[in-house]
C-alpha cells in the first residue's frame, strides 16, 4: 500500500494469495481483474464509499508472471465443496510455488511523492515509476527496472526481494529488503534477511544490514490439538512449495476438525525506521499459501478442511553509531531492554517486541503479519497482527519503542463463522499505511542587517521590521507580498491559517516539486527606497 499525502490518494498492489483474488472483479464465474501487475487507486479515501480502479497494468511492461488463479470458466469440482458456489472452492487451485514469487511487493513513494516503487516478484526486479504530483500514470517507456542484489545469499537462486521504504532525505534512494529463502538446499542456516539502500542515479544496490533469520521461536498456533513446542515449533523454515513435506498438525481424525499446517516460512515484507533505528516486518509465506478453512491445495478430491495459522513476526535492529545497524539479542536493543528477554522467541533468545496472544487458557506467541507502520517522532510503532481481543480476528496493535510492550491495539475484522468471508488467522491483513496530510510548503526568512557585509547572518546582527517581501513563481508573477514583523521575520505558505501582514497562508501558485520561484525585495535602494530600508 502506498499513500501519496500531496494528492491525497492511495493505491494499492496485486499480491499472489490463495482464496484472494487479484484486482475488483477478479473472483471465480466473474471477467476481468486477472493481472498479477495491477496497481489500483482507492477513492475516495473513504471506508464506506471507497471504490478500486485500475491505475496501470505493469503484466504487458515488466512481466509480472500468470496469474495462477483459476480461470472463470472452470468448473469447480471439489470433494469439499461440489456444487456450491462458495468461493473456498477454489482454494484446490495449486499456487504454492507462486506465492512471493510472482506478482508485486511492497509498493512505496520516494521521498518527495514523484517516484512509486513496487517489486516484481517475478523478474526479482525493483520497479521505478514516475507518476509526478498528483500521479498519473507514465508511458511504458518511462517505467525503469533494477535488478535487485542476490549474490549475498548462498545461492544466489533463493534471494527473494520484497520489502520497501523512502530514504528520509533522498528522493533518489529507496532502501529494499531481500529475503534468503534456502529454498534450494532447504538448510536453514541459509534463512538471512539483508537491507540494501538503492540508488536510482546510478542503479547501485549498497548492503546496510544483514542477520539471520535461523533463530529460535516458540510455536505458530495454539496449545491445542497435538500442536505442542516440541511438534510444532515456529522456528523459521525454507521456503517449501511441496504440501507433503510441510509440517501439519491434525486437530482430530474426524473430518470436520482442520488439518493445520504449520510451517512458517519468512519474508522479509516491510522496512520502518524509529529515530534511526531499523524495523523489519516478516510475513509467513505459509498463510498465503494455503488459505483459511478450505480444501487441500492441489487435491479436489480430498474433502478434509484445511487451513494455516500465521506465525510472522517483528524485529528491531538498533544504529551502532558507525553507520551500521546491529539485531537485537535476547531482547537487547542499543543497550534498551525490551519486553521479552529470556523468552526463547527471537535473536539471542528473547523478543524486543512482546507480540503473544493468551485467551482461555491458549497462547499465540507470534501474531504479526508482516506489516508496519512509523510516524517520524511518534512513541509506538504499528503492525498488522491477528486475535487482539477474541480468537479468529485481524486487528492493529501498536508497540512502544522504547519498552517494546503492547502499547494499544483495534480489531479490523472477526470471523465469527457461516462463510468464513475474512482470513482469520490466515494472514488476513497485508500492508499497513498512515493517510496524513501532506506537510505545507512554507518559503520563509529573515531580513537583518549585514554589518559585517560577511553575507552571513551572525548572532546580534539586528532585524530589520516593515519591510515588504514578495514571492514570485518562475514566470515573474507575483504570488503574494508579506511585510516583516518586529523581528524582521516573515512567512509564505499554501497550508491553511490565517493571514497576517507577515505571514500569508492560502497560496494556491506555491506547489509541491516546482522550481523557480523567488523571492524579491523591491526598492531596495534609490529614490523609492522602502523607508525601513534608508541608509543601508
Amino acid at each position: 500500500v502506498a499513500w501519496q499525502p500531496s494528492s491525497q490518494r492511495l493505491f494499492v498492489s496485486s499480491y499472489i494469495k490463495a482464496m484472494a483474488g487479484l484486482g475488483p472483479t477478479d473472483t471465480p464465474g466473474a471477467a476481468g481483474g486477472v493481472t498479477t501487475g495491477g496497481i489500483y487507486l482507492i477513492t475516495p479515501v473513504d471506508a464506506t464509499n471507497a471504490t478500486a480502479t485500475l491505475f496501470i497494468d505493469l503484466q504487458p511492461i515488466i512481466d509480472t508472471g500468470a496469474n495462477p488463479h483459476p480461470l472463470p470458466t472452470d468448473t469447480c469440482t471439489s470433494a469439499l465443496f461440489a456444487g456450491t458456489t462458495n468461493g473456498r472452492c477454489w482454494i484446490h487451485e495449486d499456487i504454492l510455488a507462486e506465492v512471493g514469487t510472482v506478482g508485486l511487493g511492497d509498493l512505496d513513494f520516494n521521498a518527495d511523492g514523484s517516484v512509486l516503487y513496487t517489486v516484481n516478484l517475478n523478474t526479482r526486479e525493483v520497479v521505478a515509476i514516475p507518476v509526478g504530483i498528483p500521479a498519473v500514470a507514465p508511458a511504458a517507456g518511462d517505467i525503469v527496472s533494477y535488478a535487485a542484489p542476490t549474490t549475498d545469499c548462498a545461492n544466489p537462486a533463493d534471494a527473494q526481494p520484497f520489502a520497501l521504504a523512502a530514504h528520509a532525505d533522498d528522493p533518489d534512494k529507496m532502501y529494499v529488503g531481500v529475503t534468503c529463502t534456502a529454498y534450494s538446499s532447504q538448510d536453514p542456516a541459509e534463512l538471512w534477511a539483508w537491507v540494501y539502500e538503492f540508488d536510482s542515479g546510478n542503479g547501485s544496490f549498497t548492503p546496510i544490514f544483514n542477520s539471520t533469520l535461523n533463530y529460535a521461536r516458540p510455536r505458530s498456533v495454539g496449545l491445542w490439538g497435538n500442536c505442542t513446542n516440541a511438534n510444532c515449533p515456529a522456528t523459521w523454515r525454507p521456503w517449501q512449495d511441496d504440501l507433503s513435506l510441510m509440517h501439519i498438525v491434525a486437530q482430530s481424525s474426524t473430518s470436520t476438525d482442520p488439518m493445520i499446517i504449520a510451517h512458517p516460512q519468512p519474508m522479509v515484507t516491510d522496512i520502518v525506521f524509529d529515530q534511526g533505528d531499523l524495523i523489519l516486518g516478516i510475513r509467513d509465506r505459509v498463510a498465503d499459501q494455503v488459505g483459511d478453512r478450505a480444501g487441500k491445495p492441489g487435491d479436489n478430491t480430498n474433502a478434509r478442511i484445511w487451513t494455516a495459522y500465521s506465525g510472522g513476526d517483528m524485529v528491531r535492529a538498533c544504529a551502532d553509531g558507525a553507520g551500521g545497524w546491529t539485531m537485537e539479542a535476547n531482547a537487547v536493543c542499543g543497550g534498551v531492554t525490551g519486553a521479552g528477554p529470556g523468552t526463547n522467541e527471537g535473536p539471542g533468545g528473547g523478543e524486543y517486541y512482546r507480540d503473544t496472544f493468551s485467551l482461555n487458557g491458549g497462547t499465540h506467541p507470534e501474531l504479526n503479519l508482516g506489516g508496519l507502520a512509523q510516524v517520524p517522532g511518534f512513541t509506538t510503532v504499528a503492525a498488522t497482527t491477528y486475535d487482539y481481543a477474541q480468537v479468529f480476528e485481524g486487528a492493529v496493535r501498536k508497540w512502544n519503542n522504547a519498552t517494546g510492550a503492547q502499547a494499544s491495539g483495534a480489531r479490523i475484522y472477526r470471523e465469527t463463522g457461516g462463510e468464513w468471508e475474512y482470513f482469520s488467522k490466515t494472514n488476513g491483513l497485508g500492508d499497513l499505511e498512515v493517510l496524513n496530510e501532506a506537510a505545507p510548503l512554507e518559503v520563509g526568512n529573515r531580513v537583518w542587517t549585514d554589518t559585517d557585509s560577511n553575507g552571513t547572518q551572525d548572532p546580534g546582527e539586528p532585524s530589520i521590521a516593515g519591510v515588504t517581501v514578495t514571492l514570485h513563481d518562475s514566470s515573474g508573477a507575483q504570488l503574494a507580498a508579506a511585510v516583516t514583523d518586529a523581528n524582521g521575520n516573515y512567512l509564505f505558505s499554501n497550508g491553511a491559517g490565517t493571514n497576517t501582514a507577515s505571514a500569508i497562508y492560502n497560496i494556491s501558485g506555491l506547489t509541491y516539486n516546482t522550481s523557480g520561484y523567488e523571492i524579491r525585495i523591491a526598492n531596495a535602494e534609490g529614490g523609492s527606497q522602502q523607508a525601513p530600508l534608508s541608509g543601508l
